[in-house]
Formats: structure tokens, C-alpha cells, sequence
């Protein structure tokens, strides 16, 4: 596989950030208008066909809706990566580029496979393991036909009929000395926190 192509990104509100992202159709010139033609291998539809729209909501902790969606005109499925790793420096640390403390980091994941039609679920962790920090980060995804754990990152299969939208939802959520900072945001950034001295602002 290759990376999508970046197309923009734009500040659409002051926690809200929004890109687009363009890869060609695996379908090839099955996905462009003249499919029994495969001499002209499916025309810009083909190569252009599938579009990833990254919505990142920031508040509490983080969430994403990756949507994907195949303007091509024949189905077929994809695969993202996407590579996550954490390393717990301090903004002072990565500002001046010197580690003052380090320790090593757990990975654990957790998965659960489509069925009857749901959605692949799972959770990856990263727990810091520093004799006097108690940090970690939990990250849940949801969405998608499969997800599966690569080591260094975690491949979600799409399936994808034409012009039908499929969305993969991530939450970063960051913690404390024990303490979870759920994200504020959920699906298509609606409001999500049950904290009353927060909905009461």
C-alpha cells in the first residue's frame, strides 16, 4: 500500500480540524466509466477514487471520524493503517529534544471482530511504565469489517460500495495518575461528556 495523497486542511472551529485525503480505487479500470476498456485503466475516477475525510475533534482528550468513501463506480474494499505509537515526553522534553526521564512502554490490544452485521471493535493501550509515573494512553476504534493488531500499527479492512460512506471513529484518551480524560466529543462531534460542571458552562 501506499500513503494517501494529501489534498487540504482547514480549521473549521477552534477544537475542530478537518483534511482531505485522495487514493486510487483497488477495483483499477473496473471503478472508471469504460470498464471493458482496461487500456485507459479507469481514467482520474479510478485514480482518484476513494476520499478520506479526517474530522479531529480536540477537547478532554481526542476524537477522530475517518470517513471514508468510494466515488469510483465499482465496489471493492480497502485497508488503513494506522501506525500509533506513544513515547510520554513532557512538551518541555520535545520542545528542547532531551529526554530527562524514560522508561519502557507496554503495548496491549484488545480486539472484537464484526458480527451479524456490527461493527470490528478493539482497544490499544500504551502504559508507561516509570517506577514513579503513572501514565498511559488508551486508544478505542471502532468501525470497519476487521481490525487487526500489525505490531506497529493497527490495519482496519472497509468495504466499500459506490458513493456510500463508511466511518472509523477513534478516541485518544490520555491518563493521569490513574485519571481518564474521556474526549468531550463523539461521532460527528456531538457533545459527549456526562461531567455536569462541564455541560453546565
Amino acid at each position: 500500500g501506499a500513503d494517501p495523497e494529501f489534498v487540504s486542511a482547514n480549521t473549521v472551529d477552534h477544537h475542530v480540524m478537518t483534511s482531505y485525503h485522495l487514493a486510487p480505487s483497488p477495483a483499477g479500470a473496473a471503478a472508471g466509466p469504460t470498464p471493458d476498456d482496461p487500456s485507459k485503466g479507469g481514467g482520474e475516477i479510478a485514480k482518484k477514487g476513494i476520499e478520506l475525510q479526517v474530522n479531529a475533534f480536540s477537547g478532554g482528550g481526542l476524537h477522530i471520524d475517518i470517513i471514508v468513501t468510494n466515488h469510483a463506480m465499482a465496489e471493492t474494499s480497502v485497508t488503513l493503517a494506522l501506525e500509533l505509537a506513544a513515547d510520554f515526553a513532557d512538551l518541555s522534553e520535545a520542545a528542547n529534544g532531551k529526554r530527562e526521564q524514560e522508561a519502557l512502554v507496554e503495548r496491549v490490544w484488545t480486539g472484537r471482530q464484526a458480527a451479524d452485521g456490527g461493527e470490528s471493535a478493539g482497544t490499544l493501550e500504551f502504559r508507561y511504565k516509570h517506577p514513579d509515573l503513572r501514565l498511559a494512553t488508551s486508544i478505542r476504534i471502532a468501525g470497519g469489517d476487521e481490525l487487526t493488531d500489525l505490531g506497529s500499527a493497527v490495519a482496519c479492512r472497509l468495504g466499500l460500495r459506490p458513493h456510500d460512506p463508511r466511518v472509523l471513529a477513534v478516541d485518544l484518551v490520555p491518563v493521569f495518575e490513574g485519571e481518564r480524560v474521556e474526549p468531550l466529543f463523539g461521532r460527528d462531534g456531538a457533545f459527549s461528556s456526562d461531567d455536569p460542571s462541564i455541560q453546565a458552562r
